[in-house]
């Protein structure tokens, strides 16, 4: 079971210190982006507005989300857990364990 610390205030989940602490820049936020969205996911296309919400040009014309989801997971599968998604153009990521 995948554990995670859930805010008081607001129910949403914290990441673990070591995971967050594994991860810098775009990678954190990505990161903190998808899971502070839960179970239900978030898109893809919400995830970039998100990702890149402080880039002045709005980021990549392309948003690549899936290139940031395998850097990502490569940094973060040893915590146990790893971003999964839908697919399509209305991809939902979310968080879950590694398999």
């Amino acid at each position: 079971m995948l554990e995670v610390t859930l805010c008081k205030c607001c129910g949403h989940p914290i990441p673990r210190d070591e995971i967050a602490a594994s991860l810098t820049g775009k990678a954190l936020k990505l990161y903190e982006i998808i899971a502070s969205a839960g179970r239900v996911g978030i898109t893809r296309d919400r995830a970039a507005v998100r990702l890149y919400a402080d880039d002045p040009h709005g980021g990549p014309l392309t948003h690549p989300i899936s290139q940031w989801k395998w850097i990502v997971n490569g940094l973060i599968r040893k915590h146990g857990v790893q971003i999964v998604s839908t697919r399509g153009r209305a991809a939902v990521y979310r968080l879950a364990e590694v398999d």
